[in-house]
């Protein structure tokens, strides 16, 4: 007697088991597809938000050393492993120059359309990680502040004006969190043609700047 209720016990137990399971499936439906879904959203309109931070150097002479900020949009559409499109960047560089005599803040804000492709290089097996390579062309123009020690700006600067031409080349990772949602890094190095001139006085010159820099990345396809 006492196998047979052991038996019965046990048979009761499966049987709720069963029907609990069977009802998880039914109140969640979206959890029984979930491993259905793909990684990733592989073809469709592609839209990215960027920040980052950076260190530029001038090529051309001893200025000191840029300390920058960046953030912006880019716009695109997305082909399985390649994502292209156009983006708008903007930057704030700035640098303290000291002497004997005073110090000289300086600050730079440019705005640059900037077109450029990422590309999904090595997929892990399950296609949520990617090692991507990006490489992005700007142009754009820039506004070119200096202050004294008393904070005064000089007005002359007013007069320059600023043409931009950038190119940024890097390694970075990506993972998507959703099919449609990934989270990613770059770092890299990026080169910039600086043109500054000036109509009254004839004035022109051509400065070459290099810099490393670093971007967090948000990336949705739809």
């Amino acid at each position: 007697m006492s196998q047979i209720n052991k038996m019965n016990k046990c048979l009761a137990i499966s049987t709720m088991t069963s029907i609990f399971i069977c009802l998880v499936g039914f109140s969640n439906p979206s959890a029984a597809q979930e491993s259905s879904l793909p990684a990733q959203t592989y073809s469709g309109f592609a839209l990215e938000l960027h920040i980052g931070t950076g260190t530029m150097y001038f090529l051309d002479d001893d200025i000191p050393v840029f300390s920058s900020l960046q953030g912006g949009f880019f716009l695109g559409h997305k082909i399985d492993r390649v994502t292209y499109g156009l983006g708008f960047d903007i930057w704030r560089n700035s640098y303290t120059r000291k002497s004997e005599f005073d110090d000289r803040k300086s600050s730079m804000i440019s705005f640059l359309l900037v077109p450029g492709v990422r590309v999904a290089i090595v997929r892990s097996d399950d296609e949520r990680v990617e090692l991507i390579g990006q490489v992005d062309v700007g142009i754009g123009t820039s506004i070119y502040k200096q202050k004294d020690e008393d904070e005064e700006y000089e007005e002359y600067e007013n007069d320059y004006k600023y043409f931009n031409f950038t190119y940024a080349v890097g390694p970075g990772l990506r993972y998507w969190v959703h099919p449609q949602f990934a989270i990613g890094v770059v770092a890299g190095l990026r080169g910039e043609l600086l043109k500054v001139s000036n109509t009254e006085s004839d004035y022109s010159r051509l400065t070459h700047l290099m810099s490393i820099f670093g971007l967090a990345q948000f990336t949705g396809v739809f």
